[in-house]
């Protein structure tokens, strides 16, 4: 039997191997559209927070005032940009590893900041709507929402499991009383100061000992 009910995955940098492509059609080219300096992928993922917009105004972007309208106009940036992009691939272990959380009857639901459009095109053309029993894009606020989905499902804290490469997630999950197994793929330095309860995993298969 599972040692776990529940399954909450990230997806872009966990599932799809799309950082450095995020990275590039996403905060590089905003920071390119308004002139100013680029900046690393290891600094991206290491401080971007669900409050994305304060890593960017660290960086030069201007402050409106207006953080939702900043928000939504640095969106619309990396929107035509990752529509003029190919879709990234997956890691190798994915699928594998989603068949076999399937097989042991485990429930499993996707959680993405990525903007909404983006997200269907992508999990759509991988053709992986059949692992989860629903999938969710655009989440920039993910900790309401993991709560939302334990009452859907009946299931209790400690009997989910979230899995994630960033630290901002792990937190929304240790905030809701979820176990977080983070998958860094070399990019995130894991904090287990921050979140005493964080699983470090070298790939998904490894992750498998803390769900099944």
């Amino acid at each position: 039997m599972p040692r776990k009910r529940l399954v909450l995955h990230d997806w872009n940098g966990c599932l799809l191997d799309d950082v450095p492509h995020r990275f590039e059609h996403g905060p590089q080219a905003i920071l390119r559209a308004h002139g100013l300096p680029e900046t690393t992928v290891e600094d991206y993922c290491q401080h971007i927070t669900s409050d994305f917009m304060q890593w960017y105004y660290d960086r030069g972007i201007p402050d409106s005032g207006d953080r939702k309208a900043d928000g939504d106009r640095l969106n619309a940036i990396m929107k035509a940009n990752m529509a003029r992009a190919p879709v990234p691939p997956l890691f190798p272990e994915t699928v594998s590893f989603l068949r076999l959380l399937g097989q042991h009857g485990l429930v499993q639901t996707l959680v993405s900041a990525l903007e909404e459009g983006e997200f269907r095109r992508q999990v759509g053309l991988h053709r992986l709507e059949e692992y989860f029993h629903e999938a969710r894009g655009g989440i920039r606020k993910k900790a309401p929402v993991f709560r939302e989905l334990l009452e859907k499902y009946g299931v209790d804290p400690e009997d989910a499991v979230g899995l994630t490469d960033t630290m901002s997630d792990a937190r929304d999950l240790a905030e809701v009383g979820v176990t977080p197994v983070i998958v860094p793929r070399g990019y995130v330095v894991p904090d287990r100061i921050a979140v005493p309860t964080l699983v470090v995993a070298d790939d998904l298969f490894d992750a498998l000992g803390h769900i099944i």
